[in-house]
């Protein structure tokens, strides 16, 4: 994450009231120039944190660096500007305790917009729930579990791309272990961007980090449809059947991307 100071006890606060409580916290910082370091330190007496200073370090790089300060467990991936639902955790993980063949889980995010605009903007670019198809969804970094050892299979995220890095690593998954579980009562509640021109930049990031991505396809299967998110990282570990948060800055809507575009690479 970076210079979230002003957004990050939304977070914190709503890690605080998890039903399942992970048992790490780690949160990789990107060098902020306010007080995002010292806010996050403010919750060690409510969370088993560890921080993480990695200055310039991008959004790939960042998460990376946080997933590497946990040996093993299941990795449970989340935005530094959003707010969980209380049993967000707990949904995440019940797939991977219900069968342990199961190495990724979908969640899903809600806009939490607190302005005209903003809500403008949550009711025009984002897709609603019951148009998700789970069979060929592909869950933003914002709100997703995996396994460490899956993580480690397909090398981690791309550290050469510096937007839709998830969309990369999530395609990577899919080639290698096959279909994600489905968990869309595992919410994150984001705010949309709050002007036109942070809107354009978002989209500009998105659409240069879709065309980097391009020269890494190899052939997944239909068309997918793909919710993007961005930011630097943050991370947690869990507990017997060892939940863990990997967390960045950053937020997305949806696009339909053609899988032959993208894939996994080596």
């Amino acid at each position: 994450m970076l210079n979230e100071g002003a957004s990050v006890r939304r977070l914190l606060d709503s890690l605080v009231a998890q039903t399942r409580p992970p048992d790490a916290v780690v949160i990789v910082d990107g060098g902020s120039r306010d007080d995002t370091v010292a806010v996050i330190e403010s919750y060690a007496d409510r969370l088993p944190l560890r921080v993480i200073v990695r200055p310039g370090a991008n959004i790939s790089q960042g998460r990376n660096a946080a997933v590497a300060a946990v040996p093993d467990g299941i990795i449970a991936s989340v935005d530094a500007g959003v707010r969980l639902d209380p049993a967000w955790l707990e949904r995440l993980v019940a797939p991977f305790e219900a069968d342990p063949a199961t190495q990724v889980v979908s969640g899903f995010f809600l806009p939490d917009p607190q302005t005209p605009f903003e809500i403008a903007m949550a009711a025009t670019v984002l897709p609603r729930i019951e148009e998700i198809d789970p069979g060929t969804f592909l869950p933003s970094s914002r709100s997703v579990a995996y396994r460490r050892e899956a993580f480690a299979a397909v090398g981690g995220y791309p550290e050469w791309l510096d937007y839709c890095e998830d969309l990369i690593f999530d395609l990577r998954l899919r080639a290698r272990f096959g279909g994600f579980a489905w968990a869309p009562d595992a919410v994150a509640y984001f705010r949309p961007r709050g002007s036109l021109r942070a809107f354009f930049v978002q989209y500009y990031r998105y659409a240069r980090g879709d065309g980097k991505g391009r020269p890494v396809a190899a052939s997944p299967p239909d068309t997918v449809h793909y919710l993007p998110a961005s930011g630097s990282v943050f991370a947690a570990r869990g507990r017997a059947a060892p939940p863990l948060v990997v967390a960045a800055a950053g937020s997305g809507r949806g696009v339909d991307v053609q899988p032959a575009d993208l894939a996994a690479g080596a």
